[in-house]
């Protein structure tokens, strides 16, 4: 089930893009409540924290930490993939699927 406070922020302004975690008290509109982040996980993962008794800019700042952090483990795995991809090329590639039939 998703939480109603995390919604696009294209529902605001058709011109934004991500995601807004809305920390304003209920049935009640204020922008200044909104925190923008770039994927709906980080919003929810945002207003958890908050829920649990964190304060919003550590919770924010948590948030952000771990995605840069993970986008750098991934972009060190991507590399060592592309160096052994060249590795395998440069040692004819990856062989083909021999087809076996059935007699």
């Amino acid at each position: 089930m998703t939480d109603k406070r995390v919604f696009k922020a294209a529902e605001v302004d058709a011109s934004k893009s991500g995601w807004i975690a809305d920390l304003s008290p209920v049935d009640v509109v204020n922008p200044d409540c909104y925190w923008s982040f770039n994927s709906q996980r980080q919003a929810t993962k945002f207003v958890e924290l908050v829920d649990g008794g964190m304060r919003p800019e550590e919770a924010s700042h948590i948030v952000v930490d771990q995605a840069q952090a993970a986008a750098a483990l991934g972009s060190i795995r991507s590399t060592r993939k592309a160096a052994a991809s060249r590795t395998n090329g440069k040692k004819g590639g990856r062989p083909r699927k021999q087809i076996v039939e059935n007699k």
